[in-house]
């Protein structure tokens, strides 16, 4: 009985090593399948920066930030992916998550899956856990591609983990001009801090994500124009409640 017991929990410890070992080559796959991707799109579309702050001109991102950015297409966050530098964890819609190869590839590579409709909470936790140990995240806070140079509204997910977490807010301007072997531009803006003691108040969210919103349009029109971005630092939401108090 003894004997069968200890052969029992070699097994056990046996079937959980190649558990492991399966997950880690999947792991492996998928990091080397990014990277492959990555030096494509830079090789392709040669990304190239301008910046609101002219003395911190990096793509580098060296501490947990929330990055967002307007969506024009959907080669968006492989372009941003292969261009930033840093650990970076990317929100990307469940139901590309659960694509039969490209899911494997999204979910190995880091990607946190959101449900574009409904109540998805999931996200905002994992999201929470990713800055906690020292990732950024990047969002894009319209849900959905948009192709006619308006923005759809920005949904507020971005600014509530910024007010959870303490990680600051960059805004990324795309041209959305994808031209292969031709420049790409996108338009860095300044990183801003939200408001931690309102990270539930959904008014000052939204007012977050509207002046975001604005900050987008500018960012895309000086990547458009491939100029550096006009933009003057401000903490987020403060331009809102402003004008609300002066009504």
């Amino acid at each position: 009985m003894l004997a069968f017991t200890i052969d029992l929990e070699k097994k056990i410890v046996y079937n959980n090593s190649d558990v492991l070992l399966k997950r880690g080559v999947k792991v492996s796959f998928a990091k080397l399948a990014v990277g492959i991707i990555s030096r494509y799109m830079r090789a392709v579309y040669r990304p190239r920066f301008t910046y609101a702050d002219k003395e911190t001109q990096s793509e580098r991102f060296t501490s947990p930030t929330v990055i967002i950015a307007n969506h024009t297409d959907h080669k968006d966050a492989l372009f941003l992916l292969s261009a930033l530098k840093g650990d970076i964890a990317t929100l990307t819609a469940r139901d590309w998550c659960e694509k039969p190869v490209i899911g494997k590839i999204l979910i190995g590579g880091g990607c946190i899956p959101c449900d574009r409709g409904g109540l998805d909470t999931q996200w905002l936790r994992e999201a929470r856990d990713a800055v906690s140990r020292g990732r950024s995240v990047l969002i894009f806070p319209e849900g959905r591609t948009r192709t006619d140079g308006e923005l759809n509204e920005f949904k507020s997910g971005f600014a509530m983990l910024s007010a959870m977490t303490g990680a600051p807010v960059v805004c990324v301007g795309l041209s959305g001009k994808y031209r292969a072997f031709h420049r790409t531009y996108a338009a860095v803006g300044l990183p801003q801090e939200t408001d931690r003691r309102r990270c539930m108040d959904s008014a000052y969210l939204k007012d977050v994500s509207s002046g975001f919103r604005q900050e987008a349009y500018a960012l895309k029109a000086a990547a458009t124009e491939k100029r550096s971005p006009e933009i003057r630092g401000r903490t987020a939401g403060t331009e809102a409640e402003a004008v609300r108090e002066q009504k």
